[in-house]
C-alpha cells in the first residue's frame, strides 16, 4: 500500500526502505559506539562511524527486508546500503541537534525503560526484572553501565524525535479524502490479450533470399560491439578443495582432538523451589529428603512466597552462575542447600541425569573431512598466490604458470562487450572487477593478481577487435529475430483492426476474443493498484479510470498485446477501517517528507560524508557472494 500511496504525495524519496522502519530498533551498533582507533566510514559532524558499525546494521536491515533470502541485484543492494547510511546519519543528526539544545533524559525515565525491557526479565519468575541478567548483558555488550546508560539515553532521544515526525504530523484531511477516493475507486473490465512470444515461436522464417534482403536493407543495424579474446586463471577455494586429499589417519586424529566438540553435553532434569523469604526457605529445607516432591510441597504450603518451577532437561551453561556447579555435582534425587540470587532463594533438585555422550566417528566423519579439506584449501590458496606472484615478477607466462602449479587455464575467443554478462561464460568471472580487467586492459600489459572473495584471478588480453559490421552469417540469428518481430507486429495490427471492427458491428467482447483465439477474462471490481499488479503501468491505470463505461483501450508491451473494455462506472465504497489505515500511512509518509526537510537543514550544520570507494567495493563483493 505504501509503495502505491507514495506516487500521490509530492516530495517522496525513492529508496527501497522507509526511514522509520529501522530508526526505532532495539539495539543498534553498540559494539562500535565505544570502540576507538578504527578508520571511519561515515562522518556526521564530529561523529565518526566505522565500517563494522555500518556493516552490522546493513546486515540487520537486509535480514528484515529479505526474509526469503532472495538474492538482491546490484541496484537493490546499493539502494539498501544508501538507506542504511541515511538512517545512521539521521540518528546522529538528531543527537547532535539534541545535544546543542541540552536535551537530557531523567534518571527516572532511564530506570523505567530498563525495568520494562523484556530482555532483562526472568521468565521463570513471572517476568520480574532480573538484575543478574541485566548486569551480564551490560558487561557483555557495553563494558560498563555508564556506557549502556549513555547509549540508552541516545536511543530514547532518537525514538522521541522520530516518533514525533512519524505519529504527530498530520496530512490535511481534505487531501487525505481525495487520495482515499483515488485509491479505492473501482471499475470492472473485460480484458483480452495475445502472447507475442508464443506468436513469434510459431512463425517460420526459412526463405534465405528474404532474410538476406532484410539484412542488406538494415546493415547499419547489425554491428558487433567491441570484442576481446583473453586467457585467464581463476583459482578459488572450491576448486582447490576438490583436489585436496584427506586420509583416514588425519580424520581420526582430528576426531580424537575434538571429541568434546562432537559430544552431546550432559543434561539433568531439574526442579526448583523459589522463595521470596529466607526463613520460609530454611523451614522447607529442614523437612526435605530424597523422596520429597517439590511440586506437592509448593501446593501444600499454599503461600505466595513459594514458587515451584520445573526447568526440564538443562545443560550446565543454561543455569545461573550461582548454582550451576552445585547442581551438576549432585547425584540423582539429591538437592542443594538454600542458595541466594538476585531474584530470591532457591532449592534445586536433580530428578534425572543423562550422561554426556560422544558422537561416533561415523556420524561426524564427513564433517571432519570437509573441515580439514577447507583448512588445507586456505593454506594451499595462500601458497599458490605467493608462487603465482613470484612467477609473474619473473616474466613467466600464464601457460607456464598453469602447467607448473596444475591450475586450470581458460581461453575465451572474441567475447562481445555488450553481451559479456549474458553469455554462457562461467558465473565466477561475471563480476565487475573481471569485466573491467578484460575491457580496460591492453594487449601485452603486465600481468597482476586481482584478489576476490575466496580466490584470485590473473587475466591476459590476447586480441582486441573494435566495433565492426557483422557479416550475413554472423547476423543471421538477429535478422531472423527481427523479421519475426516485424511479422508479429503486423499480426497484432491486423488483429486490432478486426477486433475493433467486430465491436462496431455490435459483437460481444468475449465472443470476439474467442473467435480471434485470444485469452480473455472478465474482472471483478478493481482499483488502480489491482490493475498495476496485473502488469499495467500507472499511467495506463489512470487512463482507464478517467475513461467512460464501454470505452476501449489498447496496451502493448514487449511480450503481450492487450485490448480492454471498461464495463462499469466508477465506484467508491467508504470503509472506515481502510480509511484509517490509509490515513495512517499517508501521515507516516508526510512525516518522513517533513523530516527530510529538517535533516537537510541539520546537514548544513553537521556535514555528512561517506567513504564511497569503500562503499562501492562492499557492494561489488556482496553482489557476487
Amino acid at each position: 500500500m505504501l509503495q502505491y500511496i507514495k506516487k500521490y504525495i509530492k516530495g517522496w524519496f525513492l529508496g527501497i526502505l522507509l526511514f522509520f522502519i529501522f530508526i526505532s530498533f532495539t539495539f543498534w551498533g553498540v559494539g562500535d559506539i565505544f570502540r576507538g582507533g578504527a578508520s571511519h566510514f561515515i562522518k556526521i559532524g564530529k561523529n565518526k562511524i566505522s565500517f563494522d558499525f555500518f556493516q552490522a546494521e546493513f546486515q540487520s536491515n537486509l535480514n528484515s527486508l529479505n526474509k526469503e533470502q532472495k538474492k538482491l541485484n546490484k541496484l537493490e543492494l546499493k539502494s539498501l546500503a544508501n538507506e542504511t547510511i541515511r538512517n545512521i546519519a539521521n540518528r546522529y543528526l538528531i543527537l547532535n541537534a539534541a545535544n546543542s539544545i541540552n536535551i537530557n533524559i531523567s534518571e527516572e525515565i532511564l530506570r523505567k525503560k530498563i525495568l520494562e525491557n523484556k530482555s532483562f526479565q526472568n521468565k521463570l519468575t513471572k517476568n520480574i526484572f532480573d538484575k543478574n541478567i541485566y548486569i551480564n548483558f551490560v558487561n557483555a555488550n557495553f563494558g560498563s553501565e555508564k556506557n549502556y546508560l549513555e547509549y540508552l539515553e541516545n536511543q530514547i532521544i532518537v525514538e522521541m524525535i522520530s516518533n514525533y515526525f512519524e505519529e504527530k504530523i498530520y496530512y490535511p484531511k481534505n487531501l487525505t479524502k481525495k487520495i482515499y477516493n483515488k485509491l479505492e475507486e473501482k471499475k470492472s473490465f473485460q480484458i483480452a490479450h495475445i502472447d507475442k512470444f508464443s506468436q513469434s515461436s510459431m512463425i517460420k522464417v526459412s526463405d534465405k533470399e528474404s532474410i538476406l534482403e532484410h539484412f542488406n536493407n538494415n546493415k547499419k543495424k547489425y554491428l558487433f560491439d567491441e570484442r576481446r579474446s583473453f586467457t585467464y586463471i581463476f583459482p578459488n577455494l572450491s576448486k582447490i578443495k576438490k583436489r585436496i586429499e584427506i586420509n583416514e589417519e588425519e580424520i581420526l586424529d582430528a576426531y580424537n582432538n575434538q571429541k568434546e566438540e562432537f559430544s552431546i553435553p550432559e543434561q539433568r532434569k531439574v526442579e526448583q523451589l523459589v522463595f521470596n523469604n529466607e526463613d520460609i526457605g530454611q523451614k522447607i529445607l529442614k523437612i526435605l529428603n530424597k523422596e520429597s516432591k517439590f511440586k506437592q510441597i509448593s501446593e501444600k504450603e499454599k503461600v505466595e512466597e513459594i514458587s515451584y518451577i520445573n526447568l526440564g532437561s538443562v545443560e550446565k551453561k543454561q543455569l545461573f552462575n550461582e548454582f550451576d556447579d552445585v547442581v551438576f555435582d549432585l547425584k540423582k534425587d539429591e538437592f542443594t542447600d538454600l542458595i541466594k540470587t538476585d531474584i530470591g532463594w532457591h532449592i534445586l533438585k536433580v530428578t534425572e541425569i543423562v550422561k554426556s555422550k560422544a558422537k561416533e566417528l561415523s556420524d561426524v566423519r564427513d564433517v571432519i573431512k570437509d573441515e580439514l579439506a577447507l583448512n588445507k584449501s586456505y593454506d594451499e590458496l595462500d601458497t599458490i598466490i605467493i608462487e603465482v606472484e613470484k612467477d609473474i615478477s619473473n616474466g613467466i607466462s600464464l601457460e607456464e604458470i598453469s602447467n607448473k602449479l596444475n591450475l586450470e587455464l581458460n581461453k575465451k575467443k572474441l567475447i562481445e562487450k555488450k553481451s559479456f554478462f549474458t553469455t554462457d561464460l562461467p558465473n565466477e568471472i561475471k563480476i565487475d572487477t573481471f569485466f573491467n580487467e578484460v575491457f580496460e586492459g591492453k594487449i601485452e600489459s603486465d600481468l597482476f593478481i586481482e584478489e576476490v572473495d575466496d580466490g584470485f584471478f590473473v587475466v591476459r588480453i590476447d586480441e582486441v577487435i573494435e566495433k565492426q559490421p557483422m557479416k550475413f552469417e554472423e547476423a543471421y540469428k538477429d535478422v531472423i529475430k527481427d523479421i519475426k518481430k516485424e511479422r508479429v507486429t503486423e499480426q497484432v495490427n491486423k488483429l486490432s483492426k478486426k477486433f475493433k471492427k467486430k465491436l462496431k458491428e455490435g459483437m460481444d467482447f468475449i465472443k470476439i476474443s474467442d473467435l480471434l483465439k485470444m485469452e480473455n477474462r472478465t474482472t471483478k471490481k478493481l482499483n488502480r493498484e489491482d490493475i498495476i499488479d496485473q502488469g499495467f503501468s500507472l499511467d495506463f491505470a489512470n487512463k482507464l479510470f478517467k475513461s467512460k463505461k464501454n470505452s476501449i483501450h489498447e496496451n502493448e508491451t514487449d511480450n503481450k498485446y492487450y485490448i480492454l473494455k471498461v464495463t462499469s462506472d466508477s465506484e467508491v465504497k467508504y470503509n472506515n477501517e481502510t480509511f484509517n489505515e490509509i490515513e495512517k500511512n499517508i501521515n507516516r509518509i508526510y512525516g518522513i517528507d517533513n523530516f527530510q526537510q529538517v535533516s537537510k537543514i541539520l546537514e548544513n550544520k553537521y556535514p555528512v560524508s561517506v567513504n564511497n570507494n569503500l562503499l562501492n567495493d562492499f557492494i561489488d563483493r556482496l553482489e557476487y557472494k
